[in-house]
């Protein structure tokens, strides 16, 4: 019933819509006695009103929308209702430009509401939206990023978070995992919808709907099999293991810091572990007890990994990146080597798609577009689905040109970022008063790649292309805890490309449309 009232022109929805809502939506109204619960619920009831009523033109009001989703945060089946509607009209320009102003306030629902749901909801939803927009993953992966700082079990000093949550930790690195896989991936079987459109085979409806199923399909798919199970730190410690688990062992490990004035620097065995582009410390293995806890962390993206300098032990190495140090000793030299090769590998080179997902989903429940594609092509094996198309080795050892091309700028674009926050991170451990002349330095040696931009701006702005740095008109403020750092750019517009789909001759195109023809983004 949700399908076919959401292809109805938004005008005509309201009684539709309404009569579709559970049915507690509207026997939560009426029946309570003057209080703080009942205008709570009179609130709620405004606001379907002001989403779904007849005096919005069309228009979907993201403000309402997400204090709508709040409001009922208790009830996923309002949730997923709210999360399907605003994904119809998500490509809609104003809907579109909502979606991102808000999007702070939706990531913390997926990484706090969702993590005592049985089904990912909103995560879905996110998945859906990243297969539109390259920027809102960007975005959206800047914010996993700084969630996965606050909740780390341990700070770059040493010292234990006082913030740690290993639910929440091990929640954003699946996140993050799950939008790289969205973006790379995309929907892969939109241009054979888009043949059968230009043949006359489908309506442009079916095409549109058809497209919008493909993306909640493969959204299902990433999302199902990274749900975390449980809330202990026993089940989120072992739920990192569990997947995209890719080598593992004990190892002596010393503290780069230590945690007492009389105390010394002892050698202890700690079982670590590599999986999704990160190195874990766990006290003792996951998979023998129950009481395993995670110790300490290090993303590995960027990482380096190499030899001790001058070590007093055997078989010594280390694992560092701008923010941690980890000094590891090994039972042997052949057991460094591999140590050192699966690090290696790992910090440079991730394949996006682990082997186990779509394990837990029938690969033909729910995909309407593959059995669209069969009925027409007259052949099942031309399109691939749900785990055969995930776990596949040919698709994880071999990219499409453009899902590469996605993956590259996806990468350059968080590289270009780090390294400006880089620049104010490396300026706020210098003396205040060498930090001026030291911040045009770096940002002349800051190195821009073929296509990159400044991210601070909307997927409905004008694409700009970071070309150079005005490094001279670099300034510095400094403040107690941070270094503050004003940077100029010069950035590059109208940019001519010689596009299979017509080429780009406007001057004036904005993120969106620049990335959709430049990446082939559905």
């Amino acid at each position: 019933k949700t399908d076919i009232i959401s292809d109805l022109p938004l005008s005509q929805q309201t009684c539709a819509i309404l009569d579709s809502l559970p049915t507690h939506f509207g026997e939560q109204f009426g029946s309570m006695a003057k209080s703080e619960e009942e205008a709570r619920e009179e609130f709620k009831s405004r606001l379907v009103n002001d989403v779904f009523g007849k005096d919005n033109q069309d228009k979907v009001p993201m403000e309402k929308v997400i204090m709508l989703i709040w409001q009922f945060r208790d009830d996923p089946s309002v949730v997923q209702f709210m999360a399907r509607f605003v994904a119809k009209y998500a490509s809609h320009r104003g809907v579109f430009d909502g979606i991102e102003f808000y999007l702070p306030q939706l990531a913390h629902m997926i990484i706090h509401l969702e993590a005592s749901w049985d089904d990912a909801i909103l995560e879905r939803f996110a998945l859906v939206i990243s297969q539109h927009s390259l920027h809102f993953a960007l975005q959206f992966n800047w914010i996993l990023q700084g969630a996965i700082e606050d909740y780390q079990p341990e700070a770059p000093n040493g010292e234990p978070n006082p913030s740690y949550n290993p639910l929440y930790y091990s929640r954003c690195i699946k996140l993050l995992g799950n939008i790289e896989r969205c973006v790379v991936y995309g929907t892969p079987r939109v241009h054979d919808l888009q043949r059968l459109f230009e043949e006359g085979k489908i309506s442009l409806k079916e095409y549109e709907l058809l497209g919008e199923a493909d993306r909640r399909f493969i959204a299902e798919q990433i999302a199902s099999n990274t749900k975390d199970k449980g809330g202990s730190e026993q089940s989120a410690a072992a739920a990192l293991i569990s997947g995209g688990y890719v080598y593992g062992g004990d190892l002596l490990y010393k503290r780069h810091v230590r945690t007492g004035r009389f105390k010394k620097k002892q050698w202890k065995t700690r079982y670590f572990a590599v999986a999704d582009r990160m190195l874990y410390c766990y006290n003792v293995s996951p998979a023998d007890n129950a009481a395993s806890r995670i110790v300490r962390s290090m993303p590995l993206e960027g990482a380096i990994i190499q030899d001790t300098e001058k070590p007093k032990y055997p078989h010594m190495f280390e694992v560092h990146n701008m923010d941690f140090l980890f000094r590891m000793r090994a039972a042997n030299e052949e057991e460094k080597g591999k140590w050192m090769g699966v690090l290696k590998q790992e910090s440079k080179a991730n394949p996006v798609y682990p082997q186990s997902i779509g394990q837990d989903v029938d690969a033909g429940k729910n995909d309407k577009v593959g059995k669209v594609l069969a009925e027409h092509q007259g052949v099942k094996e031309t399109v691939k689905s749900g785990q055969e198309a995930f776990s596949s080795s040919a698709v994880i050892q071999a990219l499409s040109p453009s899902q590469r091309s996605r993956y590259e700028f996806y990468k350059q674009e968080r590289d270009f970022v780090r390294a400006l926050t880089g620049v104010a991170e490396m300026l706020r451990f210098k003396e205040r008063d060498m930090r001026k002349k030291l911040a045009p330095g770096l940002m002349q040696k800051l190195e821009f790649p073929d296509c990159v931009y400044v991210p601070m701006c909307n997927s409905t702005d004008i694409w700009r292309r970071a070309h150079s740095t005005f490094y001279k008109e670099t300034r510095v403020f400094n403040t107690k805890e941070r270094c503050p750092t004003v940077m100029y750019f010069l950035t590059k517009r109208g940019e001519q490309l010689h596009h299979h789909r017509g080429g780009m001759k406007d001057v004036n195109l904005d993120v969106a449309e620049f990335l959709h023809l430049q990446y082939e983004v559905p």
